[in-house]
């Protein structure tokens, strides 16, 4: 899959692999002859692992669908039953056949009144397509041809994706409001984490503006009970006791973390940082303690994405460092994608999160470019266009 100038979405579905939930009446990938399994949601599954370990990437990658849309693409597709489900930056929802090149149907439930700026992926599941926008909408629309189905006010913008399981969706508002909804589009319920999280610690030494209320909006991974999201300043996870939430722990830094990905016993997020000293680090799911001379690992400046993970390997990308792989089992670097010859063009910049197949990792960059990297390194830095 490649993105080019936008608004032009160009789809290689050859790089989408994984096991989801298949949408009715949708041809079968088989049908379709591109990806032998789904893509349903934001990193493929519900703990954002972007992994899908069983399947295997077919090289060389080639362009397989070019479709013109009616305006950025700031988020990832989702890939269900050989149909591609995209929403563009002012919200309107597309459903791509890649064997005929055409859009099957758009739609714009927002209407007149759509704001700017979505960049959460839709999730398809269960025949319907489920996505938030920056109006503070919720909209599940039927997957056969778009119908809106419903249209759910939450009170405030949802900037980031829906997260599907335990036969629900996860996400987050911008007034730091973590919410769980029914498929049907009730509230099941919500934590409001300005409102139930007391924290006990010394704000007045940390820098200036850490210990005022933060902004929500990041993304939500769950693993069984638990809902992980990174909520401006914190990292808080949440145990879904069914009709209600409860703060299993919470993590205060001051350092901004980007959205957790979930695997085994531990959650693993990648933090910005400032002055240089971004980086990667990992908690534990039980209770959210961390080593810190083991568990995080800095100079490694602005990730900006969910990073991909397999096993206790995490895969990286910086927006001026490249990408890298990190095995924090044996507490070294595996490999370090950076092109040199571009560093002297400025950076190897990229704000996407990678995706992993059995043998290959796979990142794009800002310019446009996409990359295949070997899992174990095999194969160093190459340029797949």
């Amino acid at each position: 899959m490649r993105l080019s100038k936008f608004p032009i979405l160009a789809l290689a579905l050859v790089l989408t692999a994984g096991r989801g939930a298949s949408a009715a009446d949708l041809p079968s990938p088989a049908e379709a002859g591109y990806a032998k399994a789904d893509w349903p949601q934001f990193m493929r599954d519900a703990a954002h692992t972007g992994d899908a370990a069983e399947e295997a990437l077919q090289l060389p990658l080639g362009l397989g669908t070019r479709v013109q849309l009616d305006d950025a693409i700031l988020s990832s597709p989702a890939v269900v039953g050989g149909r591609v489900f995209v929403v563009d930056q002012l919200g309107t929802a597309y459903a791509v056949d890649p064997r005929t090149n055409q859009i099957v149907w758009k739609v714009s439930p927002d209407g007149d009144a759509a704001l700017g700026g979505n960049a959460g992926s839709p999730c398809v599941v269960k025949g319907r397509v489920y996505y938030g926008t920056t109006t503070g909408r919720v909209h599940i629309l039927d997957v056969r041809d778009g119908g809106k189905i419903a249209s759910v006010d939450v009170g405030s913008a949802v900037p980031s994706s829906l997260t599907y399981a335990n036969d629900s969706l996860y996400f987050q508002t911008l007034d730091a409001h973590l919410v769980r909804m029914g498929l049907d589009g009730r509230i099941l319920w919500r934590h409001d984490h300005r409102r139930d999280y007391k924290f006990t610690g010394r704000p007045a030494e940390w820098p200036k503006g850490y210990q005022k209320d933060q902004y929500g909006g990041g993304e939500v991974a769950v693993s069984g009970k638990r809902a992980v999201a990174n909520i401006g300043c914190d990292l808080v996870c949440l145990e879904d006791l069914g009709d209600k939430p409860k703060i299993a722990w919470c993590q205060r830094r001051p350092i901004m973390t980007m959205g957790p990905a979930i695997s085994g016993e531990w959650v693993y997020v990648a933090q910005p940082g400032n002055d240089g000293d971004g980086g990667y680090a990992r908690v534990r799911l039980a209770d959210g303690t961390s080593d810190p001379k083991i568990d995080y690992v800095g100079k490694h400046w602005i990730p900006f994405a969910t990073p991909a993970v397999r096993d206790q390997t995490v895969f990286v990308q910086s927006h001026n460092l490249g990408m890298l792989a990190y095995d924090f089992a044996k507490a070294a670097q595996k490999w370090k994608a950076w092109d040199d010859v571009k560093w002297k063009e400025g950076t190897t910049p990229g704000l996407a999160s990678p995706a992993l197949s059995r043998e290959h990792c796979v990142f794009a960059t800002v310019r446009g470019e996409i990359h295949v990297v070997g899992v174990e390194g095999a194969g160093g830095w190459k340029s797949s266009f």
